[in-house]
């Protein structure tokens, strides 16, 4: 019988698919077939919907069930573990920093060198709309002409986006500390209590995992939260929202929607009355 890892060498399309969920397992503690339960298992399918879009969160939750499926007869598998590993089609509720959030995050003082990597790692992606991946690995000379030029690792396509005053020493700092990479659990523990400590708990609603959650926004903030603070925030701008689903690099503009937080911004006067 091969291990859990070693089924994962197995799959088709491992270099893809098997490092993807490789990865995303060890991140909830499971490494072995024994360290499969249920509750690990509700665990992985909640760090995976908060911490990516639905569509990538789906995909991964694909490649977990069809490495499950084929060794289901071989190892004991909790009861219930397909609809665990499901995705409902529900348009989630996310919530996104503001600019003012923003500022106060980035003005917060950190307590460890980690803690500052993970400050440093969210405001390059806040402002870059870079993926985390893609942030860890820039350098200065990434920097030209008042630009970060990079090339996305998911889509293999080049990008350039404007350099934020103060970004070029955060990049700095990123790449002089190699040693600091955090695993997801330990990146949103890190942003959760950074963004505590700067204040900002208004309290909001999200939709997780299709419960209705409450409480201080700092509880529901994660790795992804910087792409969408930086859609939504260019959105209230006027930004067109082809103009950020470019910045982001997503293949079409309907997917760049579902990371613009909707507001009463986007009703006239006239509607805004009826409500008043």
């Amino acid at each position: 019988m091969r291990t859990l890892q070693e089924a994962i060498d197995k799959m088709q399309n491992k270099g893809a698919a098997g490092a993807s969920l490789r990865k995303h397992l060890n991140a909830v503690g499971i490494s072995e077939w024994e360290d499969i339960t249920r509750s690990s298992l509700y665990e992985l399918r909640d760090h995976l919907t908060s911490t990516m879009a639905p569509s990538t969160a789906k995909t991964v939750m694909a490649y977990a069930k069809a490495l499950f499926n084929r060794y289901c007869e071989d190892v004991e598998l909790p009861k219930g573990w397909q609809k665990i590993l499901s995705c409902k089609n529900q348009k989630p509720m996310k919530t996104y920093l503001t600019e003012t959030e923003l500022n106060m995050l980035a003005a917060t003082r950190t307590h460890t060198p980690r803690q500052e990597y993970v400050k440093n790692l969210f405001l390059i992606c806040a402002y870059t709309g870079l993926r985390v991946g893609d942030a860890m690995n820039l350098t200065p000379e990434n920097i030209s002409e008042g630009t970060v030029r990079y090339v996305a690792q998911k889509t293999k396509k080049a990008g350039v986006v404007p350099l934020k005053p103060g970004l070029e020493e955060r990049i700095a700092w990123i790449a002089g500390h190699p040693e600091f990479k955090v695993t997801p659990k330990c990146y949103n523990e890190a942003i959760r209590t950074l963004c505590k400590r700067a204040g900002i708990n208004d309290e909001v609603v999200v939709l997780k995992a299709g419960k209705e959650l409450k409480g201080p926004k700092y509880e529901f903030i994660s790795s992804h939260s910087a792409r969408i603070s930086m859609a939504t925030c260019l959105n209230r701008r006027g930004v067109s929202t082809e103009e950020i689903s470019r910045v982001l690099q997503h293949s079409s503009s309907a997917i760049t929607a579902r990371y613009i937080i909707p507001s009463n911004e986007g009703f006239s006067s006239a509607a805004m009355a009826f409500f008043s």
